[in-house]
């Protein structure tokens, strides 16, 4: 009986320890929601100021301690956190504004034919701005959306560039 027990225990804590010695710099995790019943793969990028997923398909381009550009085909996504938001858009561009994972995201559009779309928001628990630029995309893609769900501040105290924006 005492062998039975050892050898559950032993079980149990091989079940328990395993997931958690599996760590890197970045991790596979299933996405999903909505009506989507196969989740679809995701891959975590970390950055020494923020986390955040990026759906299959998605590769990492360029990488700072404080911003990501990702690329999927011909459309490209950066996210950058850095002390200054970007300037206010000239009147004569389209205005965007969003509201996603609680923050109030605003930005504009400019160019003709090749837009680059870009918001930004003021995050609560961390001294500083993040700003999202896209092209090919719109902030309303679903990609981008979960993308931008996804980004959580791990060091709140770190050192922001005063503005880098790729």
């Amino acid at each position: 009986m005492k062998k039975l027990l050892v050898l559950a225990l032993a079980l149990s804590l091989c079940f328990i320890l395993l997931p958690a010695c599996s760590g890197g710099g970045s991790s596979d995790t299933q996405g999903g929601g909505g009506n989507n019943t196969q989740g679809t793969k995701a891959k975590t990028v970390k950055t020494d100021v923020f986390t955040m997923s990026i759906p299959d398909g998605w590769k990492v381009a360029e990488q700072t301690s404080a911003s990501v550009k990702l690329e999927k085909d011909t459309t490209t996504l950066t996210v950058e956190f850095s002390q200054m938001g970007f300037p206010p858009p000239p009147e004569n561009i389209q205005k965007l504004s969003y509201s996603i994972a609680g923050y109030t995201w605003t930005g504009g559009i400019y160019g003709d034919g090749d837009n680059l779309h870009f918001v930004e928001a003021k995050f609560t628990n961390i001294d500083g701005y993040c700003v999202v630029f896209t092209r090919g995309a719109t902030f309303e893609d679903s990609d981008v959306v979960k993308m931008m769900e996804s980004i959580t501040v791990t060091n709140p105290d770190a050192k922001l560039p005063l503005a880098t924006f790729f």
